[in-house]
C-alpha cells in the first residue's frame, strides 16, 4: 500500500528477502516515495534501534535458556519489556524528525513484528514464579524450647541458635520462631547481558534493581536528545557526564563517551573511568575536531581531577573551558591534585566567559598526596588574563608530568587589552617534568612573557626533540623569554628551539634561554636559541651566576636580516655564569644604535665569569642601519675573566666602525683579575675604506687586579684591505 514501510523490499518493488524470519528484521527499512536525504537518516536509524532491540530480545532468551538448564528461575518476559521500552524511548525521539510512513505507529509495528520473528526462532520460553533465597537464623532462651510450626503438629526442639538457609517457592509459606530475623536477596539471572551496543569501553548492560532487570548504560548526550531518566545506551543516552560516571562505577566498566555537544556542570573525574569526546550524537562515530564534545566546570578550578587518579584514568578528544573570573580572581579550567591521569588529545581554554585576574589552562598540583605525574599527549591549553593581570596556560606545581606534543599559549597573541605577565609554562619545584616536541609561547602582554618559566628544584627537568619555546609579544617595557630559569636548583637539560620574540619598544629586552642562580645547571645541546626581532636589549643566551654547559647549538642575537636590537649578544656568561660552550655557532646579529646611547653588538659577553670556550665558530655584529656614535663591537668579550678559549674561529662583524675581533679588558668595576688563555684559535677582520680601526686583538687591562693570562698559536689575520687596521693592539 502507498506510503507503507515494507522490510527487505527495495523501492522499485524487487523482492529481497522475505522478513519472516528474524534474520529479515535486520535488513534495510524503506519508505515508498520518500527518498530524500532526511528519509534516508531516518530510516538508518530505525534500522539501527531496531536492529539492537532485537539483539537485546535474542539476549533475553539466552539468559532464560541458561537460567532453565541450571533450574532457575528467570523474568523473560520482564527482560523483554525492558528491551521494548528502550526501543519505544528512542521511537519517540527519533517520530519527530521521520516522514509520515516512520512515525510512531509505523515503528511500533516494526518492534511488534521484530518480536513475533524473535519468538518463532528462539521459541517462547518462560518459568513462572520466582525465587528467593531466605536466611533465618532462631534464637531461643534453652536448649529445651520448642517451636510449633502452625502448618502441622509437628514438635522440633532447636538449639540455641540456629541458621536455616532455605530455597522457597512463589507460593510457600514460612512461619519463623517468635525471635527470628530474615533478610531476602533476590535473584535476577540475566544480569550482565548487553542491553545495547558497546564502543570503545562504553557499554550498556542489564543490571538488577530490587529483583527486576534494568538497563544501564555509559552514553551521554546533551539534552534533548540525552535525559536523566534514560538507560545510557547509544540510542538513549544520559544528559550529563556524572550520571555516566556514576553509572560506570556501577557496572564496573572503565569509559563514558560524550556525543558533540556542551555539558555544563561541576564535574570530578572518578579513578578508573575514563571521559572520552568527540562523538556524532546520530552515528557514534568519532571525530574530535568535528563533532566538539564542550565541558564547562563553573567552580574556579573547573573540571576536577582529585587525589589517587591514576594512568588507569584518562580524558580524551574533550574541549574543556573554564568560567574564569565569574567565581573568582583566580581560575582554572582544569585541575589535577595529586594525580596521574592520562590528557590526550584536550582543548583547554580559561576565561571564557570572564577573564580572571589570574588565569590557568591547566593547573597541576603535588600537595603532598598521591604523586602528580599525569601524561599529557596532543592537545591545546590557553590561558586568558584579565587586562593587567597573569596567564600561564599551564602551571606545574611541585609535580612532574611528562608532556608531548602539546601546544600551549599563555595568553593570545593578538589579544587586547594584555595581561601583564603570559606564560606558556609555569613551572615550580617541578623535578623529573618531561617535554617534548610541541609549541608553548606566552603570548601578548604589558610586563614579562615567557614560553617556559621554571624555578625551584627542576632536577631531571628536561625538554627535548626542538620543542619550541616562544616568548611571545611584549607591547611596553618589559622582558620577553624564550625560556627562563630563575634562580632554580638542580641540573636540566634542553634541546629545543627557544626565542625571545618581538617587541615594539626599544626600551623592552628579549632574550632566548636565560639562567640564574649558582645551583641551576641547565645543559643545552642541539638547539636553536634566537634572541629578539626588535628590542632595547637582545641577547640568545644569559647565564647569570650559573654554570651553563652549551653545545652544538645555534644562538644568534637577533631572528633574521632585518632584525636588530640597541645591545646585542650571541651569548653573556656574567657573574659566575657559563661553564662549558663548545662546537656552537653564536652570532651578535643586527645593531641598531640609537640616538640617545650608543649601541653594543657582541657574539660572546664574558664578565666576571670564566667559562671555558671551545671550537666554537662565534661572529661580531653587523650594522645594517649604520651607526651613529661610539660603540663597542666585537666577536667575543672578556672583562674580568680566566676563561679558557680554545681552537674557536672568531671573525669580526662587517660594521663600518671601530671593531675587534677579541676584546681582553678589564671589568666594568676595574677590580678583577683579568687572566685569560687564548691558544690554537683563528681571528678574522675585515678593514674597510673610511670605516674605523679594525682590531683582531685588542687589550685594554688598565686597573685589573692583576692581569696576566697567555695568548700563544693563534693565527690572527686580516681577510680584507684597505681602511686602518692592527692585528694586535695593547691601549696600556
Amino acid at each position: 500500500m502507498p506510503g507503507k514501510v515494507r522490510q527487505g523490499q527495495r523501492q522499485d518493488g524487487a523482492d529481497r528477502r522475505a522478513a519472516t524470519r528474524l534474520e529479515g528484521t535486520t535488513g534495510a527499512i524503506h519508505c515508498d516515495g520518500a527518498p530524500d536525504a532526511a528519509a534516508l537518516r531516518c530510516e538508518a536509524a530505525v534500522a539501527r534501534n531496531l536492529t539492537r532491540t532485537i539483539v537485546c530480545i535474542a539476549n533475553c532468551h539466552v539468559a532464560a535458556a541458561s537460567a532453565g538448564l541450571g533450574d532457575r528461575p528467570f523474568d523473560e518476559e520482564g527482560c523483554e519489556r525492558s528491551c521494548r521500552q528502550s526501543y519505544d524511548e528512542a521511537s519517540a525521539r527519533l517520530a519527530p524528525h521521520c516522514p509520515p510512513c516512520l512515525g510512531g505507529a509505523e515503528q511500533a509495528d516494526l518492534a511488534d513484528q521484530a518480536e513475533a520473528a524473535a519468538d518463532e526462532e528462539n521459541g517462547d520460553i518462560f518459568c513462572a514464579g520466582g525465587s528467593a533465597t531466605t536466611t533465618t537464623t532462631s534464637t531461643t532462651p534453652a536448649p529445651s524450647t520448642t517451636s510449633t510450626m502452625p502448618a502441622s503438629s509437628t514438635t522440633t526442639t532447636v538449639p540455641s541458635t540456629t541458621t536455616t538457609n532455605t530455597t522457597v517457592a512463589a507460593s510457600t509459606t514460612s512461619i519463623a520462631p517468635t525471635t527470628s530475623t530474615t533478610s531476602t536477596t533476590l535473584a535476577c539471572a540475566g544480569e550482565g547481558a548487553p542491553c545495547g551496543a558497546a564502543l570503545d569501553g562504553c557499554t550498556a548492560r542489564m543490571v538488577c534493581v530490587d529483583g527486576a532487570l534494568v538497563c544501564r548504560g555509559t552514553f551521554v548526550a546533551p539534552p534533548p536528545l540525552g535525559d536523566p531518566a534514560n538507560p545510557g545506551t547509544q540510542a538513549a543516552p544520559l544528559s550529563t557526564l556524572g550520571a555516566g560516571i556514576e553509572n560506570a562505577a556501577g557496572l564496573g566498566v572503565h569509559a563514558v563517551c560524550a556525543c558533540a555537544g556542551e555539558y555544563v556542570e561541576d564535574l570530578t573525574v572518578a579513578e578508573g573511568i575514563s571521559l572520552r569526546g568527540g562523538y556524532d550524537c546520530n552515528t557514534w562515530t568519532r571525530d574530535p575536531t568535528t563533532h566538539v564534545t564542550g565541558v564547562t566546570g563553573p567552580s574556579s578550578d573547573g573540571v576536577k581531577i582529585p587525589s589517587g587518579v591514576t594512568a588507569a584514568t584518562s580524558l580524551d578528544g574533550l574541549t574543556i573551558r573554564g568560567a574564569g573570573g565569574l567565581f573568582s580572581d583566580v581560575s582554572s579550567a582544569l585541575t589535577v591534585t595529586d594525580a596521574s591521569p592520562i590528557l590526550k588529545d584536550l582543548t583547554v581554554t580559561d576565561g571564557v566567559y570572564m577573564r580572571a585576574q589570574t588565569s590557568y589552562g591547566l593547573h597541576i598540583r603535588q600537595t603532598g598526596g598521591s604523586p602528580a605525574s599525569p601524561t599529557i599527549v596532543n592537545g591545546t591549553y590557553r590561558a586568558q588574563p584579565s587586562a593587567g593581570g597573569t596567564g600561564i596556560a599551564i602551571f606545574i606545581e611541585g609535580a612532574s608530568p611528562t608532556l608531548t606534543n602539546v601546544v600551549a599559549y599563555g595568553a593570545p597573541t593578538d589579544a587586547y587589552p594584555n595581561g601583564a605577565t603570559a606564560v606558556g609554562i609555569r613551572c615550580t619545584d617541578c623535578s623529573g617534568t618531561t617535554i617534548s616536541h610541541g609549541g608553548i609561547v606566552g603570548g601578548s602582554a604589558t610586563s614579562m612573557s615567557a614560553g617556559i618559566w621554571a624555578s625551584g628544584d627542576v632536577t631531571g627537568l628536561s625538554a627535548g626533540d626542538m620543542t619550541f619555546f616562544w616568548g611571545g609579544y611584549v607591547s611596553g617595557p618589559g622582558t620577553s623569554y624564550g625560556t627562563l630559569l630563575d634562580g632554580c636548583i638542580g641540573a636540566s637539560t634542553w634541546s629545543v628551539a627557544s626565542l625571545g620574540f618581538f617587541h615594539d619598544s626599544v626600551a623592552s629586552n628579549s632574550i632566548g634561554f636565560s639562567a640564574s642562580g649558582a645551583s641551576c645547571r641547565p645543559t643545552v645541546t642541539a638547539s636553536l636559541l634566537v634572541g629578539c626581532e626588535l628590542a632595547g636589549y637582545c641577547a640568545a643566551l644569559q647565564c647569570t651566576g650559573a654554570p651553563c654547559t652549551v653545545t652544538d647549538s645555534t644562538l644568534d642575537a637577533t631572528f633574521d636580516a632585518s632584525a636588530h636590537a640597541v645591545n646585542s649578544y650571541g651569548a653573556r656568561c656574567l657573574e659566575g655564569g657559563c661553564a662549558f660552550l663548545a662546537r656552537n655557532t653564536i652570532s651578535a646579529g643586527n645593531v641598531y644604535e640609537s640616538h640617545l646611547e650608543p649601541a653594543e653588538g657582541i657574539g660572546v659577553d664574558v664578565e666576571g665569569a670564566s667559562p671555558t670556550l671551545d671550537a666554537n665558530v662565534i661572529d661580531g655584529p653587523s650594522c645594517p642601519s649604520g651607526l651613529f656614535g661610539s660603540s663597542t663591537l666585537a666577536a667575543l668579550q672578556l672583562r674580568g675573566s680566566l676563561s679558557l678559549v680554545t681552537n674557536n674561529l672568531l671573525r669580526g662583524g662587517p660594521c663600518p666602525a671601530a671593531s675587534e675581533v677579541v676584546g681582553l679588558v678589564k671589568k666594568s668595576n676595574g677590580a678583577d683579575v683579568l687572566a685569560p688563555t687564548l691558544e690554537n684559535n683563528t681571528l678574522e677582520y675585515g678593514p674597510c675604506p673610511g670605516c674605523g680601526a679594525h682590531t683582531g686583538l685588542f687589550v685594554s687591562s688598565a686597573g685589573a687586579a692583576a692581569p696576566a693570562g697567555s695568548v700563544r698559536n693563534n693565527i690572527i689575520h686580516a681577510t680584507t684591505s684597505g681602511g686602518p687596521s692592527f692585528a694586535v693592539f695593547e691601549a696600556d
